[in-house]
């Protein structure tokens, strides 16, 4: 499978990469098929035993860049990437469940038709959708389809450096489009139907059931959290002590958790014995169990190949076969990316999977360096190779998304994954005996125990010293470490003798990286106006210092100036309860023009930007003859919207860039 999933997914990603026409495509694949042809009408040889696989991984390749064309949303005739102006209206059928609250909810959904014009006319593409709705109006499932009666706005929101960046997120489901329903503003046109319909009152009744249980409500979202991967009821100081503690995982229902489920079942129906017949039975019904689950979790992409792999190995034992972890792996990815071939550009994919391939490689080696002499210690010893195992692949990849690392993610984990455990047990149980006089109310007081002890524990080790240190690397420094995990690997169990000297050459190579990093760091000298739509908030960076400048000060924007630092690794942050007229220093200084100022002078040298700020009437021919900026204007969220209008047409009729802060984003420069 290893031979199948790797050149199918290269072909995934040379598809993304070159967007090649249909015409084009078409021609590689006609001369895929005749590679393979030629190398196939003949009786191998030694000579020639390569000729087939060659030809093989071609045709893999071939099919993954024709699939990724297929299934990819910015294509074909009807996509919604050829424009969306017009639209007032669309029908689609949601795809994914992000989110709910009590007045919101926030869905992915795959459109099929469009209204524009005064017609429905056929469409394709991705959107995020956001209703708004009634506490009491139920929410709509995966499976059901919804008439908007709203415009498709592009996802292009310019997120403030280091700060969320949406387009991303979006982008890896395959959404660039995103639509915004007030209240009635949707309907129902039908609801999910079959299986999807099942499982989606499932997993209603199951929300139902905890609400219940007479847990607290911030206990009652970890058990959301930790059994159903639900997080709208967690606060954001949970959020982040389990992500500063490296224990973020245990919140997103994950591979642990469906082997968790796996295992206790493997146990309970171990009576069935080891006869064929039984094992068949025994297989069948933990798959059915899985499968419901996946779905009760909202078929995540974390749940769906830990379902899949545990599938194979499950239809394995049913036959006189054996399985290997690396190739049951492996079908297990090009299962998936066939299915949906853009789950391979989502982080939490990317990361499951590195996760299991480190544990596939690293767990055995680790747990024979040392025999633990008795169970207990066995125990915390297996915890402490699956940490490492898993940490190993994934840490790279981490370091260059979230640029900080969890120093005390080992001792975390081995506490934190345990609690979890019992968490999962016990909030099975939970479900299952709430009801029941006096042994629900001792389950609750358990599980209330149980939880106040894990967060707890999560706050300990977020808030250490030294916890989440600031890491920042590139993607051609991620792929170092990655050179670097895999050398070191080889050195260690392997003793390749060549790999001690390519690792002393990876490891030289990272450090001039490095070096030159921090350079660049040093030299860096960048204005940012932070993507806030009611108040102006602006930073300059000179080298390794952030000031950041605000009349406001709020929690928000506390939030922004500290990712912000760590994005650009600044050591030194000042803050500044006031804005000044002039920022920076000359020649790239920025001028802050309120409408209620006088005309500024004519300046000799014409300054990098101006931000122009507050409610009034703004002289835009004597401003662009006085100071003629660089970079154009960049309009305050303070502005009102039609002063704001009326300025972005001014500038567009002379020609001059503008940047509206409230419509478009951060102003990064």
């Amino acid at each position: 499978m290893l031979r199948i999933a790797v050149p199918f997914t290269l072909g995934l990603l040379l598809g993304d990469a070159l967007q090649w026409s249909p015409f084009a495509l078409a021609i590689w694949a006609l001369s895929a098929v005749v590679a393979w042809i030629l190398a196939t009408r003949s009786a191998p040889t030694y000579r020639n035993r390569w000729l087939r696989g060659a030809a093989l991984v071609f045709v893999l390749l071939t099919f993954g860049m024709a699939w990724q064309a297929v299934r990819s949303p910015l294509h074909g005739p009807v996509s919604l990437a050829r424009g969306t102006s017009g639209i007032d209206g669309s029908k689609v059928r949601v795809f994914e469940l992000i989110g709910t609250t009590e007045r919101t909810t926030r869905c992915w959904a795959d459109v099929q038709a469009v209204h524009r014009d005064g017609q429905w006319t056929k469409a394709r593409g991705r959107v995020l959708v956001t209703l708004m709705k009634d506490s009491l109006e139920p929410e709509p499932e995966a499976g059901a389809t919804l008439v908007l009666s709203c415009r498709v706005d592009t996802i292009d929101r310019v997120p403030d450096p280091g700060g969320f960046d949406q387009r991303l997120w979006a982008g890896s489901y395959g959404a660039y489009h995103a639509c915004f329903a007030t209240k009635g503003r949707w309907t129902v046109l039908s609801p999910s139907l079959g299986a999807l319909s099942g499982i989606a009152d499932l997993r209603g009744h199951i929300v139902s059931w905890i609400k219940a249980s007479d847990l607290p409500q911030r206990e009652r979202g970890m058990v959301k959290a930790i059994l159903l991967g639900i997080r709208d009821e967690l606060d954001r100081d949970q959020k982040v002590a389990f992500a500063r503690s490296g224990t973020m995982h245990v919140l997103a229902v994950s591979g642990s958790h469906v082997a968790l489920i796996y295992g206790a079942l493997l146990v309970g129906l171990g009576w069935l014995g080891e006869r064929l017949r039984w094992r068949v039975v025994r297989s069948v019904l933990i798959l059915l169990v899985l499968w419901v689950y996946a779905g009760i979790t909202g078929f995540s992409p974390s749940v769906l190949r830990a379902t899949a792999t545990f599938s194979l190995v499950l239809i394995a034992d049913m036959t006189p076969w054996r399985s290997q972890p690396i190739n049951s792996l492996a079908a297990a990815a090009f299962l998936l990316l066939l299915w949906d071939p853009l789950m391979l550009w989502q982080l939490s994919f990317q990361l499951s999977f590195l996760a299991v391939l480190g544990i596939s490689f690293f767990y055995k080696p680790i747990m024979w360096a040392w025999a633990a002499p008795n169970t207990v210690l066995h125990y915390f010893w297996s915890l402490f190779a699956v940490s490492i195992a898993a940490q190993a692949f994934t840490t790279p990849l981490a370091l260059y998304w979230f640029k900080a690392f969890p120093v005390w993610f080992l001792p975390a984990n081995l506490v934190i994954v345990g609690l979890v455990s019992l968490g999962v047990y016990g909030g099975v149980l939970l479900l299952l005996l709430h009801s029941v006089p006096f042994v629900g109310q001792l389950i609750t007081a358990a599980m209330k125990s149980l939880l106040l002890l894990l967060g707890w524990t999560s706050d300990f080790f977020a808030y250490l010293p030294g916890a989440y240190p600031s890491i920042r690397i590139d993607a051609f420094q991620c792929l170092l470490l990655y050179a670097l995990v895999f050398l070191t690997a080889a050195w260690l169990f392997e003793r390749w003798k060549w790999t001690l000297r390519a690792l002393l050459v990876v490891l030289l190579a990272v450090l001039l990286s490095w070096g030159y990093t921090a350079r660049r760091t040093n030299a860096q000298d960048h204005f940012v106006v932070y993507d806030d739509r009611e108040h102006l908030a602006c930073a300059w960076v000179h080298g390794r210092a952030l000031t950041a400048l605000s009349d406001t000060t709020d929690e928000w924007l506390d939030r922004k100036v500290e990712a912000h630092a760590r994005s650009c690794g600044a050591s030194l942050v000042q803050r500044v309860d006031s804005m000044p007229q002039v920022l920076g220093r000359p020649p790239a200084d920025v001028l802050i023009v309120r409408a209620t100022d006088p005309m500024p002078a004519v300046r000799s040298f014409p300054p990098s930007a101006v931000v122009l700020e507050g409610p009034g009437r703004f002289n835009m021919d004597g401003l662009q003859t006085a100071l003629t900026p660089r970079h154009g204007f960049i309009l305050s969220p303070s502005i009102p919207a039609r002063g704001r209008s009326y300025i972005r047409h001014w500038c567009s009729s002379h020609g001059v860039s503008v940047h509206d802060v409230r419509m478009q984003g951060a102003y990064v420069r």
